[in-house]
């Protein structure tokens, strides 16, 4: 079976589909660290003027890692990321910070007074 054009989600409504869960939240945040941590590496990288696979051989890892890599498409070691910082004429620092928690607000709650309540309660005349 072929999906046409017309089928297709976007990314918002593909988004909007699925579940806001505790996992989904945490996959989002760690695809966001590796896109970050790849934006870096290419950013250093383009700086020192040198390809892919140049930095790959002074890394010892291969020319696709390096793609993926920059891409957010892998999470290498720790070991692979200081000998990546190394070949570009920098130091891997880790770094411990306390996890800032996402408190998510209650969706407000509408109450709608049945007929006549409403002027009671601005009046503060009770039953």
């Amino acid at each position: 079976m072929t999906t046409t054009t017309a089928q297709r989600m976007n990314w918002a409504a593909y988004k909007a589909s699925r579940p806001d869960t505790p996992e989904r939240r945490a996959a989002y945040a760690a695809a966001g660290r590796a896109i970050d941590l790849g934006a870096k590496v290419r950013a250093l990288r383009e700086a020192a003027g040198i390809s892919q696979r140049a930095l790959a051989e002074r890394a010892g890892v291969t020319q696709p890692m390096i793609a993926r890599m920059e891409l957010g498409g892998v999470e290498p070691r720790v070991g692979t990321l200081a000998r990546i910082g190394e070949a570009l004429g920098h130091e891997l620092v880790v770094d411990f910070r306390p996890c800032v928690p996402v408190k998510k607000e209650p969706a407000p709650t509408l109450h709608v007074p049945a007929p006549g309540r409403a002027e009671r309660r601005l009046t503060g005349s009770t039953r």
